[in-house]
């Protein structure tokens, strides 16, 4: 007879690829009629918008646009100008694993962009985009934890407790951010706004009852013209917060909140007051991923036998997750970029990441990438120039050598930069965010036969057993190898529950009547 089992089933995800895509787009594009020709071209810039992410089996596909803003000299006019071109692209990752119900998390990263003069009236445009992409399958275990039904209470059960991290959702919501920029009114206001930067952070996140609660920061900073004619940068932390639902997963869960830019908009003016030159109102549209882990201890059944009857078990093999480390290593870098010209001041900075790379020796990993930083300055002779340098950060940790580590190095915070007497001193940080994982192997029982038509026939089993017990066995092998239970072999060498197989010790194994 097939007995009754009790069973537990558990909903999470599997994270079945991890991995970066890197894609070049170029585009050309023919100066507007009614702006100058281009004499020289002095910064460009972009941000990294991504627009959808669709899953197939088999297949996905991530789309967006690089928004690009070109920075240049016109020719037969003076001051700077400005020019827009929207950079539309398609990363199509294919992978056997991918199914139509397969979550994406996306993390965007620029890694460079630049632009050429092809003549005074056209210009080529290329970006250079990263995009590391996790992908997670949802899947349900099946665990066995207990036996029902009278015929139970001839069976000897080992319940053992396995703590896995597992992945409970996978979690997407899209929500516009919209704020104010006050300009101090000790600065002249804000005649035209050139290019802009938006980096966006995470805080603190927290499970309260079936909702997610997250904080984040935009960082903005804006470099515009003056209604003085100078030109004038600002920088400027946003704070926001948002709300996502979140059944199935407790108080203690891990929550990665992964946000992007799907659409940035700057405005001259607030919302009262339109016309006020002081205010510039900024207009995010964001998409937050979360990825909500814990971990969740799991009661099940590993091995059964009876003492009475024959008994076959089909059991489960199980994967489980463990966390070994998640952390954060951040490195401070300084460099100093020569210009070849006397700089009189910075008047913006950015930094582009590359792929991360890990090389292992042993249980050491080291973790490489490199920053690309650009600074537009402006130079003795009131000109505005762009420099740029490749740098390379890395940092090494300690992980098992079984273990799986993931990486991806960002340059979140502030980039400080001066003039130097040789050019420009640059200080920024590079964070390299790691998740360590390790796994063990186990099996579950997933169904249980006994034949309760014939007992076993033990007539010709000795009455006690002395033996040594092997230096890998465990009281419940040898217990269940002699047809005896636990509890007996313990009552009869006088052995406590907290005491563990003694090495060395003959054992008396009774049988069991």
């Amino acid at each position: 007879m097939e007995l009754e089992l009790k069973k537990r089933k558990l909903a999470c995800c599997e994270r079945i690829l991890d991995t970066t895509l890197a894609h070049e787009e170029t585009m050309e594009m023919i100066v507007p009629d009614a702006c100058p020709d281009i004499l020289r071209i002095i910064d460009t810039e972009g941000k990294v918008l991504i627009r959808g992410k669709d899953t197939q089996d088999g297949r996905a596909e991530i789309t967006g646009t690089v928004k690009t803003c070109v920075l240049y000299v016109p020719d037969g006019e003076r001051g700077i100008r400005r020019l827009e071109m929207s950079i539309p692209f398609t990363c199509v990752l294919e992978n056997r694993d991918l199914t139509q119900t397969t979550s994406l998390v996306v993390r965007p990263c620029l890694q460079a962009i630049e632009t050429r003069l092809l003549n005074p009236r056209k210009v080529l445009a290329r970006a250079n985009i990263l995009l590391c992409v996790c992908a997670y399958r949802p899947m349900e275990m099946e665990l066995c934890s207990d036996v029902e039904g009278t015929e139970a209470k001839s069976l000897e059960i080992l319940r053992e407790t396995q703590t896995a991290y597992l992945v409970l959702s996978v979690k997407d919501k899209d929500f516009t951010f919209v704020d104010e920029l006050n300009i101090s009114s000790a600065k002249p206001g804000v005649e035209e706004i050139l290019r802009t930067h938006v980096s966006l952070s995470s805080g603190d996140a927290k499970v309260i009852g079936n909702k997610l609660v997250f904080k984040g920061i935009a960082n903005v900073e804006i470099l515009y013209r003056s209604t003085a004619g100078d030109m004038t940068s600002g920088k400027y932390e946003l704070p926001f917060s948002q709300i996502l639902e979140s059944e199935g997963a407790g108080e203690d869960a891990v929550c990665d909140i992964i946000l992007m830019l799907s659409g940035a908009e700057f405005q001259i003016g607030g919302e009262s007051s339109p016309n006020e030159n002081h205010i510039v109102t900024v207009t995010l549209n964001l998409k937050s991923q979360a990825v909500i882990s814990e971990n969740l201890p799991l009661d099940m059944i590993t091995d059964l036998y009876s003492t009475v009857y024959e008994l076959s078990a089909d059991l489960q093999p199980l994967a489980l997750p463990s966390l070994i480390e998640k952390t954060v290593h951040r490195q401070t870098l300084r460099e100093t970029v020569e210009t070849g010209v006397l700089t009189r001041s910075v008047l913006d900075a950015a930094v582009g990441m590359g792929e991360t790379t890990q090389t292992r020796e042993g249980t050491m990993v080291t973790l490489s990438a490199e920053a690309t930083v650009t600074a537009v300055y402006m130079a003795e002779d009131n000109e505005l120039y762009e420099v740029s340098r490749r740098t390379p950060a890395s940092c090494r940790i300690e992980a098992p050598e079984t273990s799986r580590v993931w990486a991806m190095a960002s340059c979140p915070g502030e980039i400080f930069a001066t003039p130097s007497a040789s050019g420009i001193e640059l200080r920024f940080s590079v964070d390299f965010e790691i998740l360590v994982t390790g796994g063990s192997k186990t099996a579950c029982i997933r169904d249980v036969r006994m034949n309760t038509a014939s007992p076993k026939d033990l007539s010709g089993s000795p009455s006690v057993v002395l033996r040594m017990a092997g230096g890998q066995e465990r009281l419940w092998d040898i217990a269940k190898k002699y047809n005896t239970t636990v509890k007996d072999i313990m009552t009869a060498n006088e052995l406590a529950e907290s005491e563990g197989l003694p090495e060395g010790r003959l054992l008396l194994i009774p049988k069991k009547r």
